[in-house]
């Protein structure tokens, strides 16, 4: 992660205290407008994610986003045909519970770091 964006300057702020290496900012805008940015993840209320995922896409980026994705079909079915438009990753998160699904002795054999654990369902 390089860029964090957040509205709430108090919140904001006790994440640049935290992470004092990375860049800060209160708009998506400055967020959009950074060409070495290719993607983002949006982790906001879910009522906010189609507005930020199609501003994302439609500025170039590729789009990982918390489940749900939206809250209607047909903004889903945008989302989509924009990110196939701009030939855009879009992904959407799967729930804690498809990985405890997964069997520890496989992960363990395998030594995956638990960072690998984190598993996504292409949209796109």
């Amino acid at each position: 992660m390089r860029l964090t964006c957040e509205k709430d300057v108090t919140l904001l702020a006790q994440f640049h205290e935290q992470h004092s290496d990375l860049e800060t900012c209160l708009a998506l805008n400055d967020v959009l407008a950074h060409e070495d940015i290719d993607g983002i993840v949006v982790a906001t209320t879910t009522e906010t994610h189609y507005t930020i995922a199609k501003e994302a896409l439609l500025a170039g980026k590729h789009v990982f986003a918390e489940q749900p994705l939206v809250l209607v079909e047909e903004q889903a079915q945008e989302l989509i045909a924009i990110a196939r438009e701009k030939q855009r990753i879009l992904m959407v998160g799967i729930c804690c519970n498809t990985i405890r699904s997964l069997s520890i002795s496989n992960i363990l054999s395998r030594r995956v770091n638990l960072v690998e654990l984190i598993i996504f369902t292409p949209i796109v």
